[in-house]
C-alpha cells in the first residue's frame, strides 16, 4: 500500500512568483541594463505635482535628503547597477518598487 500511495502523490500546485509574466518574446521582458526587473511602471503612473522629500538617517543623525518628485517612480533595492535609490542592508532584496 505505502507504494501505491506514493505513486499516487500528485505535485502541489505552486503559487510562487515565476517571473513568466515580466518576459515578453517581442523585446525579451522588461530589462534594463541586462537585468529583468520585478517591476513594471503602470501607464498611469506620473510625477507629483507636489515636492516630496525622502530624508535618510542613520541612527540620529540625518545623512541625505532625496528629492522624489522628479520621477514616477523609483525602484529601492541592494542592486547598484539598477536601483534609483540604493539600500545597503541585508533584509531588503535586489529590487522593490
Amino acid at each position: 500500500k505505502k507504494n501505491e500511495e506514493e505513486e499516487k502523490e500528485v505535485q502541489k500546485p505552486n503559487f510562487g512568483l515565476s517571473g513568466a509574466l515580466a518576459k515578453d518574446e517581442d523585446n525579451g521582458g522588461n530589462m534594463y541594463k541586462g537585468v529583468l526587473l520585478k517591476f513594471s511602471e503602470p501607464p498611469e503612473a506620473r510625477a507629483p505635482n507636489t515636492q516630496w522629500r525622502l530624508y535618510v538617517f542613520k541612527g540620529e543623525d540625518a545623512i541625505e535628503t532625496l528629492h522624489v518628485a522628479k520621477q514616477s517612480a523609483y525602484l529601492l533595492g541592494r542592486n547598484e547597477d539598477i536601483c534609483d535609490v540604493v539600500v545597503r542592508h541585508t533584509s531588503c532584496s535586489s529590487q522593490h518598487a
